[in-house]
């Protein structure tokens, strides 16, 4: 999959950015209407804003992050290797960076400065991680994909908690990112939308946004109009 990285606009808002399979493709924040898709580069499933604005992506054939400018999408190189499948990623409120690693079923901790490995911080076993992020309580949000729900883990201790959100049509999960409305918004590759769920209680709220065989997902910076 290539990715499009979003260009500056005028709207006051994040856009939602969805990676699929020809690049990602942008959502007006408030309507989910589609708003088009930009240059093309990396094949990947999972991306995410972190440091100084930058925008880092996965690139699971081999094993390692991208990182880019996140503004104007100049490559800065190599900023993580040598990780086994990895699909989803996200900064923590620690400041590392934290990987789903498909085959392995782990979620792995990476320093968020220097790219180093710091181990497994928790074990998903039978539950096919892909997408993952850090909610505004703190506790860690993972999509399993083979069993087509969220799950949620303390974000501190790695401790698994349970289920969090399922239903309402989700199917192949993969992506997931808080909005600034504070719902949880999840990409369901096998019904081809992106469905909205409470950021506090996992009900369902219903689809947000369909087509473009959606995967990762994240919402651009907040920006001023001009």
């Amino acid at each position: 999959m290539a990715l499009i990285v979003f260009a500056v606009g005028t709207r006051a808002h994040a856009d939602l950015l969805v990676m699929v399979e020809n690049g990602v493709a942008r959502y007006d924040e408030v309507s989910g209407a589609f708003l088009g898709a930009f240059a093309q580069g990396v094949n990947g499933t999972g991306l995410t804003f972190g440091h100084q604005g930058n925008l880092y992506v996965d690139d699971e054939v081999n094993g390692k992050v991208l990182r880019f400018n996140g503004h104007t999408f100049v490559s800065l190189g190599i900023f993580a290797f040598g990780i086994d499948t990895p699909q989803g990623l996200t900064f923590g409120p620690d400041g590392n960076l934290y990987f789903s690693s498909l085959f392995t079923a782990s979620i792995l901790r990476f320093n968020g400065k220097t790219g180093m490995p710091m181990g497994t911080f928790a074990t998903a076993p039978g539950l096919f991680p892909e997408g993952l992020v850090f909610g505004p309580d703190g506790n860690l949000y993972v999509t399993s994909t083979l069993t087509d729900e969220v799950i949620r883990y303390n974000g501190t201790t790695g401790a698994l908690s349970g289920t969090f959100a399922s239903g309402g049509g989700l199917s192949l999960p993969f992506g997931l990112v808080f909005g600034p409305d504070g719902n949880l918004y999840v990409s369901s590759l096998g019904s081809d939308e992106v469905i909205r769920y409470n950021g506090t209680t996992g009900a369902l709220i219903g689809t947000f946004a369909s087509g473009h065989a959606p995967s990762g997902l994240t919402f651009t910076p907040v920006r001023p109009s001009r």
